[in-house]
């Protein structure tokens, strides 16, 4: 089982972000609720046409489970920038993201159901295993080598891709995050954390 991504317009995000930007150029030219509402529904064909198996092989190659049936997309028409970028809980995406390129939504998109994937397995999340090996890095490192890894093995194994498509983010514990994996491997890292897991259920189940 594999959830559904339900894109929706957030009329409450799109009215505080207005307010918060109305002296600003972006305030003053921030999209229109049809806007809005376009880019959504484009967003919501864009990811049925190229959703096919990703959130399956996610789950499969991790050993994880989804456990939700559905899980929200809220579209909004605020800018990206550095304090607001996509996030993954609750799951937030930007127009902005599709109007520059379809492809780049599609990145983020992924990016951040991979972080959904672990909030579905909260009790699986390596915390201690990633502060023994990865002690000295920061929060933010550690919490995106898996997914910088996974995303990896997603961009070439459903979408054909290479791996430099996966790492966007200029900030500097992405950026290490993504420095670890392409020097450690994705592969590994992912067999390493499968490894891990196993053995944490067979603990759990004794």
């Amino acid at each position: 089982m594999v959830p559904r991504i339900d894109f929706e317009p957030s009329f409450i995000y799109d009215l505080v972000w207005k307010e918060l930007l109305a002296r600003t150029k972006s305030g003053k030219n921030y999209p229109s609720r049809e806007e809005i509402f376009a880019y959504t529904r484009k967003m919501k064909v864009y990811w049925n046409k190229k959703k096919r198996g990703i959130l399956e092989e996610m789950a499969l190659v991790t050993h994880l489970k989804w456990r939700r049936t559905e899980i929200p997309c809220f579209v909004v028409g605020a800018p990206r920038f550095a304090s607001f970028n996509a996030f993954s809980h609750p799951l937030t995406m930007h127009i902005q993201d599709y109007q520059e390129n379809p492809e780049l939504f599609l990145k983020r998109l992924i990016h951040e159901l991979i972080h959904n994937l672990f909030i579905d397995n909260p009790d699986l999340w390596p915390e201690d295993y990633l502060d023994k090996k990865y002690g000295p890095e920061s929060f933010d490192t550690k919490a995106h080598i898996l997914v910088y890894a996974l995303h990896v093995h997603i961009a070439e194994k459903c979408l054909n891709k290479k791996k430099n498509i996966v790492h966007t983010s200029e900030k500097h514990g992405y950026t290490r995050a993504w420095e670890i994996v392409k020097k450690e491997g994705y592969e590994n890292i992912i067999r390493e954390f499968v490894e891990y897991i196993e053995e944490k259920k067979k603990r759990s189940n004794s």
